[in-house]
């Protein structure tokens, strides 16, 4: 027997959708929308529809609509160039050195008692995380001056240190050891190397893009805050494959010698900088804005051998605007071949570039552990619009590259 569905609770499920559409536009296009090169709004959202007023000028409104009848909102309606970007896949070599040092841990400065109580970094309150900056109003570098000039202060080293964004500062009292070394027991991290995948090239402004999400301190989590850094060719290895609750991993190697770009900023979306050459031979493609991303099928180019990016099958199951950062997509691999070679997404992919409908609409982040054939993706547009705080600066890493 069918249960019928009263007029009321049809009423209340429109209501609750219309709200939700109603949220999702306030949110997601409170900004405006754009217009492509063609003049066409380039929202594709299910249900609404965008109607331009002011003509094709560079800044007009556009009405939004649910299925063309029920008005919304109106918003600013911004015609641009549509970015063409090259996607890449390839492997690249990092290398950062820190805007000061991390504190990672705290040792023991003497004998007896535990690390903590016998840290005077640790007893003057730093914590794991905090980043030290100055020592007496000397700027830091690197974890050997740190040192130098904490054996140059044995009466009182006055540290300043960022924690959570903000500076502070702390006067510690050095220690000697068992060799007479003045040291305020902490141990600093001020460089770190490894592997990712490029994202894409913009061969207008010989940018590049990686990653999809910063690079963190392996002990602390927290993102390294960059002084400078490079990327060097890499070369794929070894393939560890994932398994529930066993993350996989890309190995490779490193071109040291070679230098092809340097990294200008490490963020929540990506690693990005200048370079002169393009890793890849091959045509740039729309960028897709984050309205056009839909779920359904696409594809993933990914280097998991020494052989140039292969493309692989994918699926986009859900999609976030909500989410400002790096989580705005669920993806699942769905291509056999790739499944079979790394059980899915693994450490060392993030950063490989999604295409659907020939257009690059965004690019692998994160794998959820316990279903490594699942994972997070970024859109695009997040990538490139963090992209574009290196015109600042830009001219700075060309003459250093």
């Amino acid at each position: 027997m069918k249960k019928k569905i009263s007029f009321p609770a049809v009423l209340s499920i429109a209501a609750a959708a219309l709200i939700a559409m109603s949220s999702y536009v306030n949110n997601t296009l409170k900004n405006g929308i754009f217009i492509d090169n063609k003049g066409e709004p380039t929202l594709t959202s299910a249900g609404l529809t965008a109607e331009v007023k002011q003509g094709r000028s560079e800044i007009s409104s556009a009405d939004i609509k649910l299925f063309g009848i029920i008005p919304l909102k109106t918003v600013t309606a911004v015609q641009e160039q549509r970015p063409y970007l090259i996607p890449c896949g390839s492997p690249f070599g990092l290398k950062l050195l820190t805007d000061g040092v991390i504190v990672t841990d705290f040792g023991k400065v003497g004998e007896g008692g535990g690390d903590f109580e016998l840290s005077p970094a640790g007893k003057a309150g730093l914590k794991a995380g905090d980043i030290i900056t100055e020592v007496n109003g000397e700027k830091i570098t690197s974890s050997k001056q740190l040192s130098e000039l904490i054996a140059k202060s044995p009466d009182k080293a006055t540290i300043t240190y960022i924690r959570d964004g903000a500076a502070h500062t702390a006067d510690i009292v050095p220690e000697a050891d068992s060799q007479g070394n003045y040291k305020i027991g902490v141990w600093v991290r001020d460089s770190t190397a490894g592997i990712g995948t490029m994202t894409y090239y913009d061969s207008e402004n010989k940018v590049f893009a990686g990653l999809g999400h910063a690079v963190c301190d392996i002990d602390t989590g927290e993102v390294l805050p960059l002084r400078k850094g490079e990327i060097v060719p890499a070369t794929i290895t070894e393939v560890k494959k994932g398994m529930s609750g066993v993350p996989g991993e890309l190995g490779g190697s490193l071109m040291s010698n070679t230098v092809t770009g340097r990294i200008g900023i490490n963020s929540e979306r990506g690693l990005f900088g200048y370079s002169s050459l393009c890793p890849v031979s091959a045509d740039p493609i729309p960028m897709a804005y984050a309205e056009e991303v839909k779920p359904g099928k696409a594809y993933i180019l990914t280097t998991v051998s020494d052989c140039p990016p292969q493309k692989y099958e994918i699926e986009i199951e859900s999609v976030d605007p909500f989410n400002r950062e790096n989580k705005n997509m669920v993806i699942r691999v769905t291509d056999k071949e790739l499944l079979n070679i790394t059980g899915g997404i693994v450490q060392g992919m993030s950063g490989s570039p999604i295409i659907q409908d020939n257009m690059l609409v965004g690019a692998v982040t994160h794998v959820f552990v316990n279903e490594p054939e699942r994972g997070y993706a970024i859109f695009a547009q997040n990538m490139y619009n963090e992209a574009e705080q290196l015109n600042s600066y830009s001219q700075r890493l060309r003459d250093a590259a």
